[in-house]
């Protein structure tokens, strides 16, 4: 299992924000840099104009097409 812990960046080296357990001077880590993001998602576009409301599936969306009885 990987652990994972939260740390930041002092301008030389990574400091954890939490205490590390189960490491001894000297045991080899693999470190995987991750920023956080502050920036927020833009907004889902919405359907406007003449297009909205306009899709609509209907009940047999899911019925075999009696195109395709020739091939099956």
């Amino acid at each position: 299992m990987t652990p994972t812990i939260l740390a930041h960046f002092d301008g030389q080296s990574c400091v954890p924000d939490e205490p590390v357990v189960g490491l001894a001077p000297g045991d080899k880590l693999r470190v995987t840099i991750e920023r956080e993001s502050t920036e927020t998602p833009p907004p889902r576009r919405s359907l406007r104009g003449p297009a909205k409301g306009t899709f609509i599936v209907s009940d047999d969306f899911d019925e075999p097409l009696d195109c395709f009885t020739v091939y099956r």
